[in-house]
């Protein structure tokens, strides 16, 4: 037989096993298709393409305070500052050397300080926001927050900038406010620069609480 007869039959005899498959993938994706997606020809299928509307954008706006000082902060803000930076130099932070203080001030005018606590297994350690929070709702279980105030030392010395929370800390921020119904201030206290917000919820839009629960 010709070289060229060889070539036709076997060009024939991949086309008819592609048309095999594209059956049996067209009748496999027919079941899976909604018919937005698709029109149907006999055993095609021709997909639509459609082109998506540019969605509104919508902004989350966040308001706060700077100050260069802890003195320029009323005095019971001051304090709580002061109380955090102590509670920062006995933070237990042996892997680190990043020792966090938090002073939280409830609504009985009282302060509770906490630290951040490492651990050799790193996710067993505990935040000093989340110290401070969970010994203040230990020891008073019915009051509610005022302010936190959150400071870092490294290498013994205060960082310049304002430390902000962590994640798992802010979702506990929420849960407080819920918890007393009650916004408190945030205060992140670095040597050289001061960011007061007056809601700690604003720290983490789109949060998750109980109402989805």
């Amino acid at each position: 037989m010709p070289l060229l007869l060889l070539y036709r039959e076997f060009m024939l005899r991949q086309v008819l096993l592609w048309v095999k498959f594209g059956y049996i993938c067209s009748t496999t994706l027919k079941s899976n298709l909604s018919p937005r997606r698709r029109d149907v020809a006999g055993d095609m299928i021709i997909f639509k393409t459609f082109q998506m509307k540019n969605p509104e954008l919508k902004k989350i706006e966040i308001s706060f305070s700077v100050f260069e000082s802890a003195l320029e902060l009323p005095r019971e803000e001051q304090e709580l500052v002061n109380a955090a930076k102590e509670a920062a130099q006995k933070a237990y932070a042996p892997y680190s050397g990043f020792g966090v203080g938090a002073a939280v001030r409830l609504n009985n005018g009282l302060v509770i300080t906490g630290n951040n606590q490492e651990n050799a297994a790193y996710p067993s350690g505990l935040c000093a926001e989340r110290v401070a929070l969970f010994s203040a709702s230990s020891q008073y279980p019915g009051v509610g927050i005022k302010a936190i105030a959150v400071t870092a030392i490294k290498d013994n010395e205060w960082l310049a900038a304002p430390v902000p929370p962590c994640g798992s800390c802010r979702q506990v921020f929420v849960e407080c406010e819920n918890r007393f119904k009650q916004p408190f201030v945030v205060i992140m206290a670095g040597a050289r620069k001061i960011i007061r917000i007056p809601q700690s919820g604003a720290l983490l839009p789109f949060t998750f609480d109980g109402g989805y629960l």
